[in-house]
């Protein structure tokens, strides 16, 4: 059995993270928890947050888990994710990085 052959890349085009916006679908918990701004409006809308993000079981899986993520495990978060949304689309876009 021979190995296949692959043609030589031509170009490439180094990844890029895009500009993106605050939401709570699109960033984990602990990236809204290190824009001051964004954990503000969290915070207002979900106030038990900090007890719940001192938990020693949730650390470990705040960069990985969007408030989305959460609501599938707290049902009575569903229902405020749109207002909170809304308002942490009122921050300014989050510059990308990369090429």
């Amino acid at each position: 059995m021979e190995a296949p052959t692959y043609i030589a890349s031509t170009a490439y085009e180094r990844p890029a993270i895009h500009d993106y916006s605050y939401g709570t679908k699109s960033v984990s918990i602990l990236e809204l928890m290190n824009a001051s701004a964004a954990w503000a409006i969290v915070l207002k809308h979900l106030p038990f947050m900090p007890m719940f993000v001192q938990s020693e079981d949730i650390k470990p899986a705040l960069g990985n888990m969007s408030l989305e993520d959460l609501a599938v495990f707290t049902t009575m978060l569903k229902p405020m994710l749109p207002a909170l949304d809304k308002e942490l689309a009122t921050l300014p876009r989050v510059p990308g990085k990369g090429a």
